[in-house]
């Protein structure tokens, strides 16, 4: 169940600075994607990119933000699970309808499609834009 107005909306990921989920080369490893329970991410909703870094720094999420358009997810066939009981703009990011009793982790090819295409990783200041 997707919960937005259209293609241009992006969703965020904060990555965790662990070496399994960043590349020797800086990249974005597909296991940054991957969570049994569905991948927590921050829907845009019309806000400034800057506004949606603050937004997960309250949450104590650390790390660079990884922002991907949603386009992406419908094109690798992942459902956005309006998940509020955290805040309006959480969402999980599933590899089907979500199940509370199963596993609603990514598939391997979902995550890699998500890794490879960030279209910014955002920081606090400077956005890293990839071509």
């Amino acid at each position: 169940m997707s919960n937005r107005t259209n293609n241009a909306e992006n969703v965020y990921r904060a990555i965790h600075p662990h070496r399994n989920f960043i590349k020797a080369d800086g990249g974005i490893s597909s296991a940054a994607f991957k969570d049994p329970k569905g991948l927590s991410v921050e829907q845009g909703l019309g806000r400034a990119d800057r506004d949606v870094v603050a937004h997960i720094r309250q949450t104590k999420l650390q790390g660079k933000v990884a922002k991907i358009p949603v386009e992406v997810c419908d094109n690798a066939n992942i459902t956005i699970y309006d998940d509020k009981a955290k805040n309006v703009y959480h969402r999980l990011l599933l590899n089907k309808p979500y199940d509370p009793n199963g596993n609603n982790s990514l598939t391997k090819g979902q995550a890699r499609s998500l890794a490879a295409n960030i279209s910014e990783l955002l920081d606090d200041e400077v956005p890293i834009t990839f071509t």
